[in-house]
């Protein structure tokens, strides 16, 4: 890099929106109408980017490229376009449209209403990391974050970037209501690290250990753990062991319900959640007492 490109960079929040799902609908509704409901629903997102003083700089096939001044204004910009899309399905003809959402706060060059620079490849790899309905940040932009925004996010994990030595740690920006009402009850992502967690189904027992990197659930029988439930997906979810927290994925079709200690039972599709303390895990179905399919876990 030259000195007058050096020059010529300044700190920008860079959000990059990718629509997942498209090909659902294009099978449902050919390509000319889905076509039609694509270009909406990317005018419909850059309105909300534009009320947060965001920029659109431009669209590559079902994903906008924005820039932000500040952080915090990416960061609730990001939480509106999920809520947006997630009341488009009817629009949708029933078909379930979700965005994925990467945010890296650092120097680029603007010019030519486009940007350039490693931020721009930084905010591109962790949105590509991001899961449907999942806003993924980097500590970097959390650190430029107000304290009344930074509560908004947890740590999930750390990465690396082809051809970088330095490791990404990467945060996610909770919005939805369930999981910013259990932030409020006084869980820390980073307190109580847990060395083991235990699952009791029916008469089977499994202890999962730290430093696990993936332990199964599902009907499946190469599951770690099998599940004799119908209502339970081949693969329904994975727990996972990161920075001393226990963390369960959501990957199956009919959802999973987790009561955790003095936490209403919460409903996760697609979805991630660190677990804590005792508690209660249902694959497809509510939680119900009598229920033999009922999962109970603790973290040690």
């Amino acid at each position: 890099m030259t000195m007058a490109e050096a020059s010529l960079k300044e700190l920008y929040s860079i959000l990059f929106a990718d629509i997942s799902g498209s090909t659902a609908l294009y099978e449902k509704l050919g390509d000319t109408m889905a076509q039609a409901q694509i270009g909406a629903h990317l005018e419909k997102i850059a309105t909300v980017v534009a009320a947060h003083h965001g920029k659109v700089i431009k669209t590559i096939g079902d994903e906008l490229m924005c820039r932000f001044d500040d952080p915090a204004e990416a960061m609730q910009a990001s939480c509106e376009i999920h809520k947006l899309m997630e009341r488009q399905t009817d629009v949708n003809g029933g078909v379930p449209l979700a965005t994925r959402i990467g945010i890296h706060y650092g120097p680029a060059i603007l010019k030519d209403n486009d940007l350039f620079g490693d931020a721009v490849n930084v905010a591109a790899r962790v949105t590509s990391l991001a899961k449907p309905q999942q806003t993924l940040t980097t500590a970097t932009t959390v650190s430029a974050l107000p304290s009344s925004k930074a509560i908004k996010t947890r740590r999930l994990d750390q990465t690396h970037l082809k051809g970088k030595q330095e490791t990404l740690i990467l945060h996610e920006v909770l919005w939805h209501q369930e999981n910013l009402t259990l932030l409020g009850t006084g869980y820390s992502p980073g307190a109580g690290a847990a060395e083991r967690l235990v699952l009791r189904y029916g008469d089977t027992t499994r202890v999962i250990e730290r430093g696990v990197s993936s332990f199964t659930i599902g009907r499946d029988a190469t599951c770690n753990l099998q599940l004799l439930s119908s209502l339970a997906s081949r693969l329904h979810g994975k727990i996972e062991h990161r920075v001393g927290k226990f963390v369960f994925a959501d990957h199956s079709a009919n959802g999973t319900y987790i009561r955790l200690p003095d936490i209403d039972d919460l409903f996760l599709r697609r979805e991630e959640l660190p677990l804590f303390g005792s508690g209660v895990i249902a694959c497809g179905e509510k939680i119900k007492d009598d229920s033999p399919h009922l999962i109970h876990f603790s973290c040690e």
